[in-house]
């Protein structure tokens, strides 16, 4: 069968699924527009930078997760004012919600700073999962200076609270002079498929500033190799995503394809969220306009999370409102329509060839 016909049969689910789930009446009529257009959440902002001093500043770059009923937790990038270290000091820290909407901030935040050179001036915790087998959380977070080089680092907790970082951090470092991600790497999201399989999509800046995103692979989550051939993501040719990728948030459905919400923008500096598809993981297909845009208090712009909740999925994203008195840098909330569960994935493909021997 060709990716043509492949694509056609992933519309044709999609499709189907939007007929069943309206025709039991599991999900809202406003949730189905279309397969990746998104309704963005009554209460928003969900978290706001501030009160507290640790994240007064930001409430960024985060990991939002659905661990059972009336259980959702959520990692996210806390940068400091004066009154705790140094100003623009950015930590880890964590929070809890019953609905995936009203959540409470950990008395004990941050839960993890940095220590080592490297990350000594930012922790983001940027991927957060639960690995049954080995019953711990494990984190991806990229650490550096809040500007300039960054790394992916790595750390693991039996609670989501007290964290232990590896002792050879990081596990990813930029490309060399020249190349698509010499100046930095950031932002990955980590997808666990098995024990021993670990798929990863970074972000990455060259030289010139531009950003796109990368595909890697690990067995163990800790030793990872690039796909030789990244980028796999890039700003578009023209249109609202042709000059900076921000954020890139994949989900894996049950039949083995993918979906992911990204937020990008174009010259006039609006960012917006889009959509895009693949079966692979690797070769993406996009909408051609935004499934979420700015609108008076609420710029999707920073960061971006996607997880399953029932027949949803729901999207959390950087909300910026630079006018509001204190300025806004916290997270929104937007729901889309989810595939639903059914039967075990088929084999996946072998992992992409390392482009090192």
């Amino acid at each position: 069968m060709g990716k043509l016909d492949q694509m056609l049969r992933l519309r044709l689910v999609i499709i189907g699924a939007i007929v069943s789930l309206l025709t039991a009446g599991a999900v809202a009529a406003a949730y189905l527009e279309d397969t990746g257009s998104l309704v963005r959440g009554a209460a928003n902002p969900i978290l706001r930078n501030g009160p507290e001093g640790y994240d007064a500043i930001k409430a960024g770059p985060s990991s939002a997760i659905k661990v059972g009923p009336n259980d959702y937790r959520m990692w996210y990038e806390a940068i400091a004012d004066a009154g705790v270290g140094a100003a623009g000091k950015t930590g880890a820290a964590y929070a809890t919600s019953t609905d995936g909407t009203t959540w409470t901030k950990y008395g004990g935040n941050p839960v993890l700073v940095g220590t080592e050179g490297w990350e000594n001036d930012e922790i983001s915790p940027v991927s957060v999962l639960y690995d049954p087998d080995a019953e711990l959380w494990k984190m991806w977070y990229h650490g550096g200076h809040n500007v300039g080089p960054r790394a992916i680092g790595y750390a693991w907790s039996p609670d989501g609270i007290t964290w232990t970082k590896y002792e050879g951090n990081p596990v990813l470092e930029r490309g060399s002079g020249g190349s698509w991600e010499e100046t930095f790497i950031a932002d990955a999201k980590v997808i666990r498929l098995a024990a021993d399989d670990y798929r990863m999509w970074y972000r990455g800046q060259n030289g010139a500033g531009a950003a796109s995103y990368g595909y890697a692979t690990s067995p163990d989550g800790i030793t990872w190799a690039k796909y030789a051939g990244n980028p796999i993501f890039s700003p578009s040719a023209s249109g609202w995503d042709s000059t900076a990728l921000m954020a890139f948030a994949p989900i894996r459905e049950s039949d083995g394809t993918y979906r992911a919400w990204y937020i990008a923008r174009s010259a006039d500096w609006v960012s917006a969220i889009g959509y895009a598809t693949s079966l692979d993981g690797i070769t993406w297909e996009r909408g051609i306009a935004p499934v979420l845009s700015a609108v008076a208090g609420d710029l999707p712009t920073d960061s971006i999370d996607a997880y399953r909740d029932g027949d949803q999925i729901r999207i959390v994203y950087g909300q910026y409102d630079l006018d509001a008195t204190p300025k806004l840098r916290g997270k929104g909330e937007a729901r889309a329509i989810a595939l639903p569960p059914g039967s075990p994935p088929p084999p996946l493909p072998p992992p992409p060839p390392s482009p090192h021997p």
